[in-house]
């Protein structure tokens, strides 16, 4: 590869691999040397993925209740192949996550040669690569999950980029075993076959598709699939079932495409080109939404649920303004029109395309836009530089230099600054269900605080909680210890969850039990919200308000003082709504001002539901009086529970609401109880 680059100067390996080493120690300090609490797991994908290594340590055992008591759940319908291999290593998975993310900027720089023949446009490439908020976040050391294979996928495509030029059928053979191996293990690795399907799709129209590449289509297809029967893994979502079928079909268009075209000519085969276009990915579609609604897959699509959301604005920082550089570039030098020989060029422009609208769903998948889009601005930065200093004279070419300079760096310094602020953020368990805009200066979790009292004690243990916690609890109790609901368990788990807070003390404590019957499990509740001490008070206030304090101010400048609740509380109407109840019995509407009062809104049923109960009877054996101001600026009363024993209960401080008329502390209040035999 390095007899094809253009510059094979000294200086400019040398800094080419100064560069390199710069992107390697800025990720590093970025994804380990600064992250906040590096032991904590962030994204909810991570506390599971933990727990699964965890879990294969202590057994490999292929049921795992944790998540779906009593009922337990198959590992198989999960992508835990890179949880066995990582459980037999003995390796921590932060460590696995910073060694596969060294490799995946790694593959950046040797894609970005391949394709620019540069070793500058290369190192710059990865350092803007490496610097770029996405991929620090997910390849930050209290990160992992089987998203981090990734980077195979650059190799995969290198290997049929260099099998296809060369005619080595053994290139091509290693990317079609490598891709069977993602499509095991890698939670998307169903990405390589719908952008495959697509490079078959485009070399039809064009009428230049030959053996090799249909083969390489027809094997890869063949492999996955018998693979997937042969090692009796289940993780199938509707994702894998579309790109599967996409590529199936597009095989048999091909084929199709060439009989017809025998007979046909002029108009008539322009047409049947551009049916051949759609009609893989429309019959893709059906034949997926048909498997979705006679649930021919299991519910592992379920599992795929992050606590990250997309935010294109700032997960790609400056990639996303040089976007419309990329674009430029690939149309100038009329890659498209070379596909039959830079499959590599078009299949990371497929995958740009399709990535950054996917992510929507699946937000891992930004980190394959930015790294297949980085090459190409890279290389139109330096088009442009070089352009500009060659038609420059004089004094001119120093300043287009300075200036290209400035625009490089200042794009890494951006993008850093951008992944800085990523990598001094806590876990999301600190911020629980407050968003992180609201809440900017958390270092304490109520719910790790109240878990950790009772580590140790708790043995076999059965936790009732809202099942977005349930990751949390098995990941950081980390022993024999289940969870009754999670968000990929079954959903009438869930349903038993919302019933059993949703109902009186009596009713709830009766569902436990028939629950446990006579097995040997110790059952505890958890439940946590946010709540609001007034400052002007006092500083020994005892009077706390549910929710926590927003000040605002209205038309004509009245101050207005309302409270928003985000925890268990926030989470009324859905319980309601699953345990079948009638959301009207609970909420009474005509108390709410405004929207975000509307869970505060209560009827005289709310008040005798086990949510209430137990929330407010933590808070008043912590020498608190509760208020509910949405509904009543009376203290809440309640009787002191008879079935359930108070066993943690922990408040931290998150945020100050000031104005000139209020001033609030709003803290994040967890308690745990256990249910009496």
């Amino acid at each position: 590869m390095v007899s094809d680059m253009k510059y094979r100067e000294k200086p400019v390996l040398l800094i080419s691999l100064v560069l390199i080493a710069l992107a390697l120690s800025i990720y590093l300090c970025l994804s380990y040397v600064l992250v906040e609490g590096k032991e904590i797991p962030d994204d909810s994908v991570t506390w599971l993925h933990v727990h699964l290594v965890n879990h294969f340590r202590r057994g490999l055992e292929l049921t795992d209740y944790s998540f779906s008591y009593p009922n337990g759940t198959s590992t198989l319908i999960l992508p835990v192949l890179l949880d066995i291999l990582v459980a037999l290593s003995g390796v921590k998975p932060g460590y696995i996550t910073l060694l596969l993310g060294v490799t995946y900027i790694v593959a950046v720089f040797i894609v970005s040669l391949k394709i620019a023949k540069n070793p500058l446009v290369a190192a710059a490439s990865s350092i803007l690569f490496a610097t770029t908020p996405s991929f620090i976040y997910w390849f930050k050391y209290n990160n992992y999950g089987a998203y981090t294979l990734q980077p195979l996928l650059l190799l995969v495509l290198l290997l049929f980029s260099q099998g296809f030029a060369t005619r080595k059928y053994r290139l091509l053979m290693l990317g079609i075993c490598l891709s069977a191996f993602l499509w095991l293990s890698w939670s998307e690795g169903w990405l390589l076959a719908l952008v495959y399907s697509l490079y078959i799709v485009v070399l039809t129209y064009r009428g230049v598709a030959d053996k090799w590449s249909l083969a390489v289509g027809v094997s890869l297809l063949a492999l996955s699939l018998s693979l997937e029967l042969l090692v009796g893994m289940r993780y199938v979502t509707v994702y894998h079932v579309f790109s599967c079928s996409a590529l199936a079909v597009a095989l048999l268009v091909n084929w199709l495409t060439c009989w017809v075209l025998r007979d046909i000519s002029g108009h008539s085969a322009v047409s049947a080109k551009l049916v051949g276009l759609v009609f893989p990915y429309a019959v893709a579609l059906c034949i997926a939404g048909i498997a979705s609604y006679l649930s021919l897959m299991p519910n592992s699509i379920r599992f795929i649920g992050t606590t990250k959301t997309y935010s294109p604005v700032f997960d790609y920082g400056i990639i996303g303004l040089f976007s419309l550089l990329a674009v430029i570039t690939v149309v100038r030098s009329k890659i498209l029109y070379g596909v039959p020989v830079r499959v590599l060029e078009f299949m990371l422009i497929s995958l740009f395309a399709i990535c950054i609208i996917l992510a929507y769903g699946l937000p891992s998948l930004s980190v394959i836009a930015v790294a297949a889009v980085t090459p190409f601005i890279a290389l139109g930065l330096l088009s442009i530089s070089s352009s500009l200093y060659k038609l420059s004279r004089g004094r001119t070419k120093y300043f287009y230099t300075v200036v290209a300079l400035w625009i490089l760096i200042g794009s890494i310094a951006s993008n850093t600054l951008l992944s800085f602020s990523i990598s001094t953020t806590p876990s999301s368990i600190y911020y629980a269900d407050v968003p992180r805009k609201i809440a900017k200066e958390v270092n304490r979790s109520s719910i790790l605080e109240a878990l950790e009292s009772i580590k140790g004690h708790v043995g076999n243990a059965l936790f009732i909680s809202y099942w977005g916690y349930s990751k949390w609890i098995v990941g950081y109790l980390n022993g024999q210890v289940y969870t009754l609901a999670d968000t990929a368990g079954p959903p009438g788990n869930q349903r038993l969850v919302s019933q059993i807070l949703m109902s009186d003390e009596e009713v709830a404590y009766s569902l436990i039990k028939k629950l446990v019957r006579d097995s040997n499990l110790s059952v505890y509740i958890m439940v946590s919200e946010v709540i609001s001490i007034d400052l002007k008070a006092g500083a020994n206030s005892k009077t706390v308000n549910l929710g926590a304090a927003t000040a605002f101010e209205e038309a004509m400048g009245r101050p207005v003082l309302s409270f928003r609740v985000f925890g268990d509380v926030s989470r009324t109407l859905t319980y309601a709504e699953i345990s079948g109840y009638s959301i009207s019995d609970y909420i009474d509407i005509s108390y709410a001002r405004y929207h975000h009062e509307i869970p505060l809104s209560w009827s005289s049923r709310m008040l005798k539901t086990l949510l209430v109960k137990l929330i407010v009877n933590g808070l008043n054996e912590m020498g608190y009086t509760v208020i509910n101001a949405v509904y009543s600026r009376r203290p809440i009363e309640v009787e002191k529970p008879v079935h359930f024993e108070l066993v943690s209960s922990t408040t931290v401080p998150m945020y100050k609401v000031e104005s000139a008329v209020y001033k609030y502390q709003v803290y994040s209040y967890t308690a745990i109880y256990k249910v009496k035999p």
